[in-house]
């Protein structure tokens, strides 16, 4: 019977053979992998700790039986590169993902030589192919966000040269780096500050880098209230809590005179925010709420120097996976804050 110990004695082979260079897992070596992470002059939330141990948590309870075999590459016990891998079980099929994701391509130190990163490239690329052949899956997606790459990655150029069909998406971030007058000016431009300023004299906000507990119960029944139902098990909501404890991540809640009718959360690094999930009452549309949650968003990262915030993906009709009109509709709303746009490659591959 195929087990994750078969799955990483595949992994452990492939790295025999090459001079000099190691592995650790990084569920058993998440300091390792966040020092990696804050070494880096960019690093995306979802590469983190923060955000792989939710989506394991979340998928668990979603009844997936994930192994994640994510781990570190070092080279003479110095890290060079993490690869975020998951082995997943479905019924009586395989997948390999990031949990449930395409497979992420891996990240390097930022002045890995060329020669090391292919090296490490074509190692991970052996691993990938010899575990689909092994759980007998001849299709498998990755996926690779550009925003800090100058130059095509050794990850892409192989794919490429391998005749991977490639998709590209659009992602919407904001510059943090932009003056308040220049992002202000923006916003105006897109019809978004009338909205904003028109929120700031409707509701009352409190910005919680730290909070109790029923706090967050509060925010977490407005979601059910909206979404209608539970989407998810109390334990993700306690892990989210538990990332603005451990200073990784804020709220922002909207109160109309004391019952709060919005809320999002934004998780971050060293370097970029994301705005993970948010909810808002919808009885008061068309009145403007979320408007104001993002606008205070990015002045709290400026002040703490983050350098971008990532709104999500900016999907458009005939996209990769065919995006409904709600997923659009979502994306253009997000699209009217985003300062800047970068590419997103989706690589489809197929093994003989």
């Amino acid at each position: 019977m195929l087990n994750s110990e078969i799955i990483k004695n595949i992994i452990k082979n492939n790295f025999s053979i090459l001079e000099n260079f190691s592995y650790k897992y990084r569920v058993q070596n998440q300091k390792i992998w966040k020092y990696f992470l804050e070494k880096k002059s960019f690093s995306l939330v979802e590469y983190s700790n923060q955000e792989l141990n939710y989506q394991s948590l979340y998928r668990y309870e979603k009844k997936f039986l994930d192994h994640e075999l994510s781990f570190i590459a070092l080279h003479e016990g110095k890290p060079l590169g993490i690869f975020p891998l998951t082995f997943t079980k479905i019924n009586d099929k395989y997948e390999l993902s990031t949990h449930g994701s395409p497979i992420y391509a891996p990240i390097f130190v930022d002045d890995i030589a060329k020669e090391t990163e292919d090296i490490l490239v074509n190692a991970y690329l052996k691993i990938c192919k010899s575990i689909l052949k092994k759980i007998q899956v001849k299709k498998w997606v990755s996926s690779e966000n550009y925003m800090d790459k100058k130059i095509i990655s050794s990850w892409h150029e192989i794919l490429k040269q391998q005749n991977s069909k490639i998709y590209i998406l659009k992602e919407g971030f904001i510059d943090l780096s932009k003056s308040d007058e220049k992002i202000e000016q923006h916003l105006r431009k897109k019809k978004i500050l009338i909205d904003i300023n028109k929120a700031k004299k409707l509701w009352r906000t409190e910005i919680k880098h730290k909070l109790d507990l029923d706090e967050w119960i509060k925010f977490k029944n407005l979601h059910i209230e909206v979404s209608g139902k539970q989407t998810r098990s109390d334990k993700t909501w306690l892990s989210q809590f538990n990332d603005i404890s451990n200073n990784e991540a804020f709220a922002i809640f909207l109160f109309d005179k004391n019952k709060i009718i919005g809320g999002a959360l934004y998780r971050y690094t060293n370097s970029v925010a994301l705005y993970a999930i948010g909810a808002y009452d919808r009885s008061l549309y068309p009145k403007p709420i979320s408007h104001l949650a993002h606008f205070l968003a990015i002045k709290e990262l400026k002040k703490l120097k983050l350098k971008w915030l990532k709104m999500g993906g900016i999907p458009i009709l005939n996209d990769y996976e065919n995006p409904n009109d709600k997923i659009i509709s979502i994306g253009l709303f997000k699209k009217k804050f985003c300062t800047d746009f970068f590419n997103k490659y989706i690589f489809e591959n197929y093994i003989d």
